[in-house]
């Protein structure tokens, strides 16, 4: 077992897979381990803070990273700052989700002023549990564009009153990227 600085320090964001199948128990057991992330919504009383979709049919993983990518353009018009992803959703074979075997959602109250941080520290749960046994994670953003397709979200089972406010591909690593540089903390003021 990988202490917690091994599994911090090491987890990457890994953009190539094996096509292996993540077995439904281990993902079970990752979303149960996402679910022990600190929550103000537990907190004032919410039963679910979080809620989980799991894709890991290869048809609809493709379906969905079409329709992001046909978003995503229609976003970067409407912000050019972004335009430097326009040629891999211009691109017919890339693959939003790295083709994956599996895509997770983290869906939480629309509206919440708490439920983006909820579900984001139920993300890193997430990531760092399944880097400690050997699987690669990868943040999606741009699964976000796709629920503009009220029909595919509906597809999915995503109720109107809850948004994706994460999206992480899993599978076992075919390859891990090195360590980028990290610099040591800015430290703006300590008053001691």
């Amino acid at each position: 077992m990988k202490s917690i600085e091994e599994t911090i320090k090491g987890r990457r964001s890994v953009r190539k897979y094996k096509p292996d199948p993540v077995k439904d128990e281990t993902i079970l057991d990752l979303l149960e381990l996402a679910t022990y992330a600190p929550s103000a919504g537990l907190a004032f009383g919410k039963e679910h803070p979080w809620s989980f979709v799991v894709i890991k049919d290869k048809v609809m993983l493709n379906r969905l990273s079409d329709v992001a990518k046909a978003y995503t353009l229609k976003f970067i018009e409407n912000v050019p700052a972004f335009d430097w992803f326009r040629p891999s959703c211009q691109d017919p074979h890339y693959h939003l989700y790295y083709h994956a075997p599996a895509l997770v959602m983290i869906l939480g109250e629309k509206g919440s002023p708490i439920s983006l941080i909820d579900c984001v520290l139920a993300a890193e749960n997430f990531m760092l549990a399944a880097h400690a046994q050997g699987l690669g994670t990868c943040w999606v953003e741009w699964t976000k564009q796709a629920a503009q397709d009220k029909a595919l979200m509906a597809e999915l089972g995503i109720p109107e009153g809850l948004v994706i406010h994460a999206s992480i591909v899993l599978g076992y690593p075919d390859e891990i990227p090195a360590a980028p540089e990290r610099r040591p903390p800015h430290v703006i003021k300590w008053a001691r």
